[in-house]
């Protein structure tokens, strides 16, 4: 059959790398890098662009999904200067908010579940 594989999706070949960063210094666009992420989506694309574009530093963020069949986006970050903020900085900064952030809504959750557990449990003994 042509249908690919699912795993093709996620799972990296043999050799491929799940991240690889661009400088764009030579381009037209200054002060600008691109991430390439193998193995993502839309998801994962807007989720970064999205907190890269609370940063006041970074100028345009945007990505690219080149086709349903290709399984990577490519992550465009500009910032206004390199002197105050460099593209990766911007990125790592927007990464390491968002890890915040998760591990804030993880721990959230968890105490929710807790909660609403041994709320049952106490209705249970009644």
């Amino acid at each position: 059959m042509n249908e690919p594989k699912r795993a093709d999706s996620y799972r990296l070949s043999e050799g491929e790398k799940k991240c690889e960063w661009k400088d764009s210094a030579n381009e037209k666009m200054a002060n600008s890098g691109t991430l390439v992420i193998n193995k993502e989506d839309h998801t994962m694309g807007n989720l970064i662009r999205m907190q890269l574009l609370r940063d006041k530093q970074v100028k345009f963020a945007g990505y690219i999904h080149p086709h349903p069949l290709i399984h990577r986006i490519e992550l465009r970050v500009q910032t206004l200067d390199r002197a105050l903020s460099t593209p990766m900085q911007a990125l790592e900064n927007a990464l390491s908010d968002l890890n915040q952030e998760f591990t804030g809504l993880k721990a959230r959750f968890q105490q929710e579940v807790r909660r609403v557990q041994a709320e049952q449990a106490d209705r249970e003994y009644r």
